[in-house]
């Protein structure tokens, strides 16, 4: 037990020194190395055809990164022990590609005010006429911001419970402390939807509203991957009451996984028309 606090504590301060230190290289080495290249290129960048395909590309790597990794987990069979190689090495190729093209361009457009960007005109164009046809104002837009604010909380509380899980998966608990392990993971769920600080609850509920749908999301996900994998292994056996039970766990998984996030949704949509009119 003392071995394993001791493990625990040692690997945290190595990842708060590694994320310092690569804090440091990242802001100081590779943001102004990649700003320096940047100058340079747009320097010798002159022909309409080059700002043209710079933009491009620039617009196809956000469009392939996501795309790239679906691919690999996709290749992998959902196998994510070789996935973190993967995933660390394609959004750091990701994040240079891209800093070096955003640095060209926003040199360019200081070097060349008279040269019409068309890539990133046409789709600045395109996204403000869909906002405002489609989007401005409306519920789709207001629960896409109110995704985007809980972004920064979910990945601290996903890292903890990510974390929580390797210790408990790689060290030797007892039975009990491993049992009473695995209950702190969604009791970390419980602790992101209804606190923000230190055990003071969240007074907006809209807030509240949307971590719970997270919440429903995450676990009705893992719900039927288990469910999946439990109908793959069973569908060869001739066991005519474990079929038609695992199709009533997948039939009364589907419907209350549906039927809280759209009661939350329901709720939540008619509090919003009745407060915009």
């Amino acid at each position: 037990m003392l071995l394993n606090i001791k493990v625990i504590g040692l690997t945290l301060i190595t990842m708060a020194l590694g994320f310092f230190i690569f804090n440091i290289i990242f802001d100081k080495v590779i943001i102004r190395s990649t700003e320096y290249l940047g100058k340079r290129l747009a320097k010798k960048t002159k022909s309409k055809f080059s700002l043209i395909l710079i933009e491009l590309t620039s617009f196809l790597s956000i469009l392939l990164y996501p795309i790239t990794l679906i691919i690999f987990l996709i290749r992998l069979d959902f196998d994510t022990r070789g996935f973190s190689e993967i995933f660390l090495i394609t959004t750091l190729s990701f994040l240079l590609i891209f800093f070096l093209l955003s640095s060209t361009l926003i040199e360019a457009r200081k070097l060349y005010i008279s040269h019409n960007f068309f890539v990133t005109n046409f789709c600045r164009n395109l996204n403000t006429s869909i906002n405002k046809k489609y989007f401005e104002g409306s519920y789709l837009q207001n629960i896409i911001n109110l995704i985007l604010k809980q972004a920064k909380d979910l990945y601290v509380i996903s890292l903890i419970g990510y974390l929580t899980l390797i210790f408990l998966t790689h060290l030797n608990w007892g039975i009990n402390i491993f049992f009473v392990g695995l209950l702190l993971i969604p009791s970390y769920g419980v602790y992101w939807v209804y606190y923000t600080n230190f055990f003071v609850f969240n007074i907006e509920k809209r807030h509240v509203f949307i971590r719970r749908v997270i919440g429903y999301f995450i676990v009705g996900f893992l719900s039927i991957y288990i469910v999946h994998s439990e109908y793959i292994s069973m569908i060869f056996e001739n066991n005519q009451a474990l079929y038609l039970f695992i199709i009533f766990v997948i039939w009364s998984n589907t419907f209350i996984l549906l039927d809280r996030i759209l009661k939350e949704i329901h709720s939540d949509y008619l509090n919003f028309k009745n407060n915009s009119n």
